[in-house]
């Protein structure tokens, strides 16, 4: 596709810490949901467009973003021309609307009367339009209840003789406050109001997880809407003779919606009422999911100051601009009084195209000023309007930035039901015929949305036969792009005028004047050329603005973090330096200090491997005692090779910290290539989805074993812990709770924890069981990027656009190679059938062995077999799962692959041992007497034993899917791979892409997984219940003692 094109869909980047990087799946995140962008300090000048199109939480990097950055044109004498047209047609394009306006216009008599004083010295204004001028009115009335709102808030939040970890505690006031704001807004109605509510909730309750609870829910709101339709309001008195005193209802919207879920005690119906009736949501939006508006409670993160204020000149702007334009464009008004008798089709067309701004601009404003109330109060919702009307081209990208969180809801509630893109043209036409009438029951609402489904079929088809994987290089595809976006501009504004401003009726006579005269025809021309130029303007701004605020937005991001010299900021860059960037900023003060144990225990780890040292790190971080013993008298012991660090590990790094450390050791993975390991064919390939990593809050990321197993060691001794370096342990008695060490010396500890590995002696201490023999081996190297880069044919591995890993599909054998970060190395697996040449990790192999495994391969893989200098042959092997991880003792546990062995190589071998300390830590941040050592080893082994069982049957799956034997299910797998290559599409998606494959939910599921979240419920459902049984009393921030539920705390 064509640079411009590109990056047609792009937001602007700017980088702030969003509280979004710590919600669950949710569709409001704007997509993860991105990082909330905050313009760099340092950009002193803005631009018009700021005010309209720069949102902060709607950037994002997108999914299939090149690392080569698009040029700018603005020099060419072809956008010099285009410049100029604009430079004379914006004025005119004011200038029309302003002289229909003049009292001395022949028709000025016609509409004089639809408009007021205005507040500008001889200028009346056009206050027409109901659904604005009822905001407008009652502006300083809802500044003052906004105000009054949060300087009650700021004493209530003072009340409190402590501060407490989170916002929960705010629900009573805001359903406080909510109930006096409905009953002041709607009177007794407010009656109803809840009655609809508690209805709601009732079907949710009593059905959830059913398929008759959204059935129910769907059909009781669509009774509820018709018969307030028909009812207008349903009175009291049409209830119950008796009730007629009492005054008409307005009905709400129900908002609840299911979302990835809490805590099941956390839906109560006093928390949904909070959500349901927030304040500065309540009357219009923007709509914001109950899971969005829990997460925020629980999580709360600042808003910053001066986002708030520039969100605060957004609004201003905003609304001088409306208020010029109605004091000096009377469009409303004239299209009103239909007062265009005389008028040619240039100032007809403007006087629609105003409309269609003012319409935009009634939308955005109330919208801007509900969303900054709730800002200030602590609560980021969805931004309603990503893109300033005037600048939009595509049909699609129309509706996806215009009313964006009721547009999120439709997707998620009927497109994808529907079946999504499977059935895009039939399905769309649904959509928008329930979207017509849930505006309102008019046939012109009805007719908007038929025109809307009708006139996305050319921009579908349009993609589907110049696709820009094929046609995107070529000179003449921008301005085709350009050609297509005329005919959506004037499409979008033809449809939104019969539904929004003047009816079909209007627009019929609109396309009189244009096609009935040879004037219009001629205007039409005339206009469609002006288009063109507009729509060549919008992608080469959004080119550049891309470029611009990227640019300043990294530079923002590492000047500060460098110790080098101001001028280094200005370097070039790549997309993973951003990415590192944006890691840097948003995760520094994501979390709190973690919580320290009241009771701190000594722990004696026998093994310094990953899963020893993750355990001490984490430990340490809580404040226990922790040594660990380990036989090897140094670390640089030979433990070559790469390791692969899924996102569900990096997350864990992050908030421990050490999100600077990866730094200097990784390299970012963005993509992977599926190769035929005979004969290198490409299969296909799958670019990482920039929003599901952002959804996950990590990343993919390689580094050599041994740069990270001295990542944890180092961070392991600066926290205090003991790691004992050259020293073998001869045998463990858990009764005792002592290990006895080679040279005799016996310790003792609380808790012993074995992390010695599957074949160490903790493992047999409990289980002595040996493995399953084994079917395949894998070969372990490294091989030089130096080495790589002399080779014609091996410098793909390092020359494509993204940084990529291969994997290699074979029969009966399969390969993986990717990049390292620290020392420029590539690695290598190669799986085979045993050839008695294994060895272990830490001895070498015979060479030979390798290359007589790789020597089907295709001449790649065997020229990289030839480069190496050493191999580790290590069997992939299977045992069976331990039924007991802890002691009989209660005071022994297995960790890591002592306890869940994983196949050699596998992508998830390091993410379980550092999830493994993450989950012991997070349960002994809670200890406070020595009764709960055995409760808290026990529930370690129910949380990890189902997680761990389940990606282990994974990664075995993983390599079994690689080495296929030839059969039915390998060409299957190969021709499903090929047919997504040949289409220009990611493999592991699915077809949809509103939906995706079983195997890439799995994946998302594995990867975004979070095990302290997971810790910490289970401390909230089960551990708060065990110590209230036990009569130990938990004094929660309330006052209140004992709770079950929750026990709101510093995070850890």
């Amino acid at each position: 596709m064509h640079e411009a094109h590109k990056l047609a869909d792009l937001e602007p980047i700017s980088i702030t810490p969003s509280v979004s990087t710590v919600r669950p799946n949710d569709l409001t995140l704007p997509q993860y949901q991105q990082w909330s962008v905050e313009r760099p300090q340092h950009r002193n000048r803005m631009v018009l467009t700021d005010l309209t199109v720069d949102i902060p939480e709607s950037h994002r990097v997108p999914k299939n973003a090149p690392e080569t950055k698009p040029k700018a044109r603005w020099k060419a004498f072809e956008f010099r021309i285009y410049t100029a047209v604009a430079c004379v047609m914006i004025p005119v394009m004011a200038w029309v609307p302003i002289s229909l306006s003049l009292e001395s216009h022949p028709n000025y008599k016609l509409f004089e009367r639809r408009l007021s004083p205005g507040w500008i010295p001889y200028r009346k204004v056009d206050n027409s339009d109901a659904q604005y001028r009822g905001f407008r009115n009652n502006f300083w009335l809802l500044t003052g209840l906004a105000s009054i709102y949060l300087f009650v808030r700021y004493f209530w939040t003072r009340l409190g003789t402590s501060t407490p970890p989170d916002n929960t505690y705010l629900f009573r006031f805001k359903l406080l406050c909510s109930l006096v704001f409905l009953f002041g807004l709607h009177g007794t109605s407010l009656l109803k109001i809840l009655i609809i509510l508690a209805a709601n909730y009732a079907i949710a309750y009593l059905c959830g997880g059913s398929k008759a609870g959204p059935v129910l829910t769907w059909v009781f709101n669509c009774t509820v809407l018709f018969i307030n339709d028909r009812f207008n309001g349903y009175q009291f008195g049409e209830i119950l003779p008796s009730l007629e005193m009492l005054p008409k209802n307005h009905n709400p919207t129900n908002h609840a919606e299911r979302m990835a879920p809490h805590l099941l005690h956390m839906y109560t119906f006093p928390t949904y009422l909070s959500y349901i009736l927030y304040p500065p949501l309540y009357i219009a939006g923007p709509i914001m999911t109950f899971n969005d508006y829990l997460w925020q409670h629980r999580r709360p993160t600042p808003v910053s100051g001066r986002s708030t204020g520039l969100y605060l000149f957004r609004l201003l702007a905003s609304i001088v601009t409306m208020e010029l334009i109605l004091h000096f464009m009377y469009v409303v008004a004239i299209k009103d009084a239909r007062a265009w008798v005389g008028a040619t089709p240039a100032q007809v067309s403007l006087i629609g195209f105003w409309n269609l701004i003012i319409v935009w601009l009634k939308l955005l404003i109330p919208w801007r000023f509900f969303r900054l109330w709730a800002l200030v109060d602590g609560i980021e919702a969805p931004e309603n309007m990503v893109r300033c009307m005037a600048n939009n081209y595509s049909t699609l990208g129309f509706w996806r930035s215009w009313h964006r969180s009721y547009n999120l809801w439709i997707i998620r509630y009927i497109y994808i039901p529907l079946g999504g893109a499977k059935r895009v043209l039939l399905n769309t036409l649904l959509v928008f015929t329930f979207v017509a009438l849930w505006h309102d029951l008019t046939f012109k609402l009805l007719a908007w949305g038929w025109l809307v489904s009708l006139f996305v079929v050319p921009e579908v088809l349009a993609t589907y036969l110049l696709p820009a994987s094929k046609y995107g290089s070529k000179p003449w595809y921008r301005h085709v792009c350009a050609a297509g976006g005329v005919l959506n501009v004037l499409m979008m504004m033809a449809a939104n005028l019969v539904g929004f401003v003047i009816g079909a009726d209007g627009v019929g006579f609109f396309a009189q004047q244009l096609f009935g005269t040879a004037q219009g025809l001629a205007f039409l021309a005339a206009t469609s050329a002006v288009l063109f130029v507009g729509v060549q303007l919008m992608f080469e701004y959004r080119t550049t603005f891309y470029l611009l605020t990227t640019v300043l937005a990294v530079s923002a991001c590492i000047s500060p973090l460098s110790s080098s010299s101001s001028s280094s900021s200005s370097s070039s860059f790549s997309t993973s330096d951003l990415s590192r960037a944006i890691h840097d900023m948003a995760y520094k003060d994501e979390y709190p200090p973690p919580k320290q144990a009241e009771l701190q225990i000594d722990f004696l780890i026998v093994g310094g491997g990953l899963s020893g040292l993750a355990c001490a790190v984490a430990l340490r971080r809580i404040g226990h005692r922790v040594v660990v013993l380990e036989a090897d008298k140094t670390l640089d012991v030979n433990l070559l090779g790469g390791c692969r660090m899924a996102p569900n590990l990096a997350k864990i790094l992050y908030h421990w910290g050490l999100h600077k450390e990866l730094e200097a050791i990784v390299l970012k993975s963005q993509a992977i290539d599926l190769m035929s390991f005979h004969t290198g064919e490409r299969l296909g390939t799958h670019i990482w989805d920039e929003e599901m990593l952002r959804e996950t809050r990590g990343e993919f990321i390689f580094a050599h074993y041994a740069d990270f197993r001295r990542l944890l060691y180092d961070t392991a001794v600066s926290l205090g812990a003991d790691v004992r370096l050259g020293t073998p342990v001869a045998s463990m008695d858990p009764g005792a709770q002592t290990v006895t060490l080679e040279s005799g010396e016996v310790l003792t500890a609380d808790v012993v924890i074995g992390a010695d590995g599957a074949y160490g002696l903790a493992r047999a201490t409990i289980d002595d069981t040996p493995a399953k023999p084994h079917q395949f081996v894998m070969y372990s190297t490294t091989v030089p990027k130096k080495a790589i880069m002399a080779d014609p044919e091996l410098r793909y591995l390092y020359d494509k656009p993204y940084r990529t890993m291969y994997s290699w599909f074979g029969n009966g054998c399969a390969g993986l190679g990717f990049p390292l970060g620290g020392k420029e190395e590539f690695a290598l697996f190669a799986y085979g059938p045993p050839n008695g040449c294994e060895s272990t990790w830490t001895e070498p192999a015979l060479l030979e062995g390798m290359r007589s495994c790789l020597e089907n391969s295709e001449i790649r893989l065997r020229k990289l077999g030839e480069l190496a200098t050493y191999a580790r042959c290590v069997p992939v092997q299977e045992f069976s799962a331990l039924e007991d991880w802890v002691h009989d003792s209660g005071r022994m546990l297995l960790i890591g692959e002592a306890a869940h062995p994983y196949p050699a190589g596998a992508i998830q071998t390091c993410a379980m041992a550092i999830e493994d300390g993450a989950v012991l830590a997070k349960l002994f941040s809670h200890l406070r007497t020595e009764d709960q050592i055995s409760s808290f080893l026990y529930a370690f082994e129910t949380l990890r034993q189902p997680r761990c069982a389940a990606v282990c049957t994974k990664e075995f799956g993983d390599i079994y899917f690689m080495s296929m034997p030839p059969g039915e299910h390998q060409e299957g797998r190969d021709a499903h791979f090929r047919g997504r290559r040949d289409r220009g599409l990611n493999v592991l998606d699915a077809d949809s892409a509103e939906e995706e494959t079983p195997q890439w939910t799995e994946i998302k599921e594995v990867f975004g997984y979070d095990a302290e979240d997971e810790a910490d419920n289970w401390w909230q459902e089960w551990g708060l219940l065990r110590e209230r049984a036990a009569g130990r009393a938990w004094t929660l921030p309330d006052g209140t003692f004992g709770s079950v539920f929750v026990e709101q705390q510093v995070g850890v």
